[in-house]
């Protein structure tokens, strides 16, 4: 039951310790506070509900420092490799709300916008063949970046290594061999020279 003898919006409230919305919360949609104030002459008690407003103090944040991608050098153009989101404690505008990818000549970023219950999503797409003989592996940054003010972000070094397939013939240094046998070798002996 609400007592409305104490007009609303009227009063001051002072907070002991800081107020932490995601320990509170977590990642309901609204976070509200429940309280009761007790007041002397005439003895009094008021109910206050305190709506907990989200914050920008948390970085968005990978499980892993790196991930290890294995992609055969035949990969086809445009093949796609979903990525882990990452995680961000905070709601709204201060969550995750895209992603980058360091420069590199081999991979471009798709990023998935989102629905309202769903944080957006990121795949690398390969858009140069790839060639183990040329480079065996290959280091990228994916960031995550939020929306709050000041924007955070959260990185991961992703590695990817070129698994060899078999696409080159084998090659002689030379296109003439030249060798001498003398007739007292033993049958199967072999020499180059």
């Amino acid at each position: 039951m609400h007592d409305t003898s104490l007009p609303a919006g009227q009063g001051n409230v002072f907070l002991k310790d800081r107020i932490d919305r995601e320990a509170l919360c977590g990642q309901k949609d609204t976070c509200v506070l429940v309280s009761e104030i007790v007041l002397e002459n005439p003895l009094q008690v008021y109910r206050i509900e305190v709506e907990i407003e989200d914050v920008n103090d948390n970085s968005p944040q990978f499980s892993k420092k790196e991930f290890l991608l294995k992609i055969p050098e035949q990969t086809p153009l445009n093949t796609r490799f979903p990525l882990e989101k990452a995680q961000d404690r905070d709601k709204g505008e201060n969550a995750v709300q895209n992603y980058t990818l360091s420069p590199n000549d081999h991979f471009r970023l798709r990023v998935s916008r989102a629905t309202v219950r769903e944080q957006n999503s990121a795949q690398l797409v390969l858009v140069k063949q790839l060639d183990r003989e040329e480079n065996a592996r290959l280091f990228l940054i994916l960031s995550a970046v939020d929306g709050g003010t000041p924007i955070r972000t959260g990185t991961t070094n992703i590695i990817i290594d070129v698994l060899d397939t078999n696409d080159n013939v084998p090659q002689f240094q030379q296109s003439l061999y030249k060798a001498k046998a003398m007739k007292s070798l033993p049958q199967e002996t072999y020499t180059c020279g």
